[in-house]
């Protein structure tokens, strides 16, 4: 059984750091669509209720990782149609974006709201804010996950989050890269 070292809860599911793999043993205690990341640089989601219902995601060929980062944007009121999301307080991510360090493929994307929300999110490029490179939504929830995702980007572009149709209050989206 994995020790749980750190846990983010976004809602009704967590992010959390564990010692070894979260399967093993009698496994971790998480809800369904949590993500695990363990000491070995490994990422594992959680699919099903038994604790050791993880599968193990995002390895190369060789079993490891080359990295995996995540990125938060949200916005500390309620989002409305055409409001970008911030990384900091007052910098909406159409002015101030995310830039991709290095080539990495977006595998994940957790969208969070403080009250029941109906909202669309848009992850554009900012080269072209109008046709976004994936969305994620809310219908009537507080919490959404899209996984497993394969959005390849390159070493310098830059990412904005745009809320595209509805309303979400407080929102929170966190990114999850590798490469």
């Amino acid at each position: 059984m994995a020790t749980i070292l750190g846990r983010i809860t976004l809602d009704e599911v967590d992010l959390i750091e564990v010692s070894s793999d979260p399967s093993a043993g009698g496994g971790t205690n998480a809800p369904i669509g949590s993500i695990a990341l363990d000491r070995s640089g490994f990422l594992w989601t959680k699919y099903d209720a038994p604790d050791v219902a993880w599968k193990k995601v995002a390895a190369s060929a060789t079993g490891s990782f080359i990295g995996v980062s995540s990125v938060t944007m949200g916005y500390s009121a309620n989002a409305t149609n055409g409001r970008y999301l911030e990384q900091y307080a007052g910098n909406p991510s159409d002015k101030s974006p995310y830039i991709i360090p290095v080539n990495s493929t977006l595998i994940a994307i957790s969208v969070g709201s403080t009250a029941v929300s109906t909202a669309t999110f848009g992850i554009f490029k900012t080269t072209d804010l109008v046709t976004p490179i994936s969305s994620i939504s809310l219908a009537a929830q507080t919490s959404n996950l899209i996984y497993p995702l394969s959005v390849a980007l390159n070493s310098l572009d830059k990412i904005a989050v745009r809320v595209t149709a509805g309303s979400a209050n407080k929102p929170l989206l966190v990114f999850y890269f590798v490469g």
